[in-house]
């Protein structure tokens, strides 16, 4: 069958089309500072989600980088190390950018990481928290309970608080005592057009990760990506083509071809 020359416009429309969608999928720039040694596989699978997501990704090792302009992520993994004076500078400035931040906590054997991210929030104006320990079983909260389906959660070894401050849970036992928290927009006096969300586990991330952990980690990036459209911070790099994305530009330059051809 001989395809009409009246449907090529048409063609051309749908393949632009989702040649634009595909040009698209390229989120931004994401960081992960991770451990100086590197956890049980945390860094690697949650990089793995990020790109999936369509991010560009840099590891870090132990060190947050000093300007992060740019970036519309950063995950700090670092659960043994507590933040330094110049790190709390570099996260306020971010954070009062528009920057979106995630801070791992970890369980009571970890106070001084615990207590820097405490003192983090108090001096961002996100109020008070309340450390106590938590159940492990855990339920997911709105928004954080899609697009991914996960209602509930059972961390392995994780800490927690009674209160979010100015911020909100994302997790919650029976007791309300919660091991993540969140700060959206406005939330934060010190830096209301920023996002912080703070979880205290990092095994959620590991090797051995569930796949009720794995959606809400999915589900907390999905989080941070839908802010990157009123985002100061957002890279304006040029996009980076997906496997699809190349796939439609061939399609398209061989239809082109095509129409070419026929008219000679």
């Amino acid at each position: 069958m001989k395809l009409q020359p009246r449907f090529f416009p048409t063609m051309l429309f749908v393949l632009s089309f989702l040649f634009g969608q595909a040009l698209h999928a390229a989120t931004g720039q994401a960081i992960v500072v991770d451990q100086s040694i590197p956890y049980d596989g945390t860094a690697a699978n949650l990089a793995a989600q990020l790109k999936s997501a369509g991010y560009t990704v840099t590891i870090t090792p132990a060190t947050v980088p000093a300007s992060l302009t740019g970036v519309n992520q950063v995950w700090d993994l670092r659960y043994d190390q507590e933040l330094s004076n110049a790190e709390i500078t570099t996260y306020t400035a971010y954070l009062a950018a528009g920057g979106s931040l995630f801070l791992t906590g970890e369980h009571v054997g970890f106070m001084k990481r615990n207590n820097s991210i405490k003192a983090f929030i108090a001096a961002l104006g996100g109020g008070s928290i309340t450390y106590s320990a938590p159940l492990f079983n855990q339920t997911v909260q709105a928004p954080f309970n899609s697009p991914n389906s996960v209602t509930a959660i059972t961390f392995r070894d994780c800490y927690g608080t009674t209160t979010a401050g100015t911020g909100s849970f994302i997790t919650k036992d029976a007791s309300n005592v919660g091991a993540a928290i969140v700060f959206g927009s406005g939330s934060l006096s010190a830096a209301t057009a920023g996002a912080l969300i703070v979880v205290w586990d990092v095994n959620f991330l590991d090797n051995a990760r569930t796949p009720a952990e794995s959606a809400l980690s999915g589900n907390l990036i999905s989080y941070f990506a839908a802010r990157v459209a009123s985002t100061p911070t957002r890279s304006y790099n040029t996009p980076v083509l997906t496997d699809w994305g190349l796939i439609l530009l061939g399609a398209m330059f061989g239809l082109t071809s095509t129409l070419f051809l026929m008219k000679r």
